[in-house]
């Protein structure tokens, strides 16, 4: 989910971006600070990390404690990136990227790094190369719509991530969701067509409004078919990739993708009330789905308020790719405080859970 964008500032792709010397030289990590006032007390067995900015997407990070959290803002005063959760502390960071680097084959199709100032990470996705550093690749919408990719590296002190190039999206595609392919390449989800005013009005009544597209290097974009769904929303793909999990949010489904060399079947697994928003693979091979419970019009109404918490009923289940069952692991009413579920991730025996419009990270144990 996409809540609207607003900034004062207006980015030229051309002009020369405001680079401090810290950025120059190497990122660099800022705990991260609670609002004054702000009440951080749990809610029953939901205890919260506080002091984020709509973190819409989430991800554990493979053999590790940590937890790579997105930050869908663009309108501050400072640079900002991502955070970082320690899930055996209970801690959370924020992480600045290193933007004063070059682009790097193959992610050499942008002009340069983003403004820093109005970079803001929407889907996120971490490749596992088996030794450090990964690498991550984020949906941004600040400034330009593009997939930003960084090199991430975990240490003693904290992480180090730099900026090391990026992917113009195609000017067709509202880009929301991001998955990585074998062979560098990526998958993009397409929450509607950008261009297309009544592709919104199609998606509330579970008609065709989104599309999935691949990157690969050398011969770049193209739309995979079959996947036009009722707004395509997060995304996953299998660890052989040959297939694609796509949370289609205006109808409540899990759709299952073959892709191009896969004889397996496309299915459609329905998540009932469940409006799924980011999908993740878990370390046991099943897939994470977090999402909104209310009518589509209620939760686009709510990404597109002013007020800065969407209290919305949210739920996160758990679906098996082989025998597609689905396990509710929470269900919550949401409250003034936090609601309105984007994404979860499992680490440490807990469950932490992010929004699309909220000021904390929730986490529940997991029984």
């Amino acid at each position: 989910m996409r809540p609207p964008v607003r900034s004062s500032r207006i980015a030229d792709h051309r002009a020369p971006l405001r680079l401090s010397l810290a950025f120059a030289t190497a990122a660099f990590v800022l705990p991260s600070s609670q609002a004054a006032g702000q009440d951080c007390a749990p809610d029953g067995a939901i205890r919260y990390l506080c002091g984020t900015a709509n973190v819409e997407d989430l991800v554990a990070v493979p053999r590790t404690r940590f937890i790579l959290a997105g930050h869908l803002a663009t309108t501050r005063e400072k640079p900002a990136g991502f955070f970082l959760i320690d899930a055996d502390r209970a801690t959370l960071t924020e992480v600045v990227p290193d933007f004063g680097g070059q682009a790097v084959a193959p992610y050499t199709q942008c002009p340069g790094p983003p403004d820093p100032l109005l970079f803001g990470s929407h889907g996120i996705s971490l490749r596992d190369r088996g030794n450090q550093p990964y690498e991550l690749y984020a949906i941004n919408h600040g400034g330009r719509e593009t997939v930003e990719v960084f090199d991430v590296e975990l240490g003693g002190a904290g992480a180090r991530i730099r900026w090391k190039g990026c992917l113009t999206v195609p000017d067709s595609v509202s880009a929301n969701g991001i998955t990585h392919l074998p062979g560098s390449a990526v998958a993009v989800t397409s929450f509607g067509i950008r261009g297309d005013p009544g592709s919104f009005a199609r998606m509330m009544v579970g008609e065709p409004a989104g599309k999935v597209v691949e990157w690969h290097p050398g011969t770049g974009w193209t739309e995979l078919p079959g996947t036009a769904f009722p707004g395509d929303n997060g995304i996953a793909a299998a660890v052989d990739g040959g297939t694609l999990f796509v949370a289609s949010w205006g109808d409540a489904t899990l759709r299952v993708v073959p892709r191009p060399g896969n004889r397996g079947a496309a299915r459609s697994i329905s998540l009932g009330d469940l409006h799924p928003d980011n999908v993740h693979l878990a370390a046991d091979g099943s897939l994470l789905v977090a999402g909104q419970v209310a009518a589509p019009k209620t939760i686009l109404d709510c990404a597109r308020s002013r007020e800065p918490i969407c209290g919305l009923p949210y739920r996160v289940v758990k679906v098996d790719p082989r025998s597609f069952a689905v396990k509710v692991l929470f269900d919550a009413p949401g409250t003034p405080r936090f609601g309105g579920a984007s994404a979860a991730a499992e680490s440490g025996g807990t469950l932490w859970i992010g929004t699309f419009r909220g000021n904390r990270i929730a986490r529940v144990p997991l029984n």
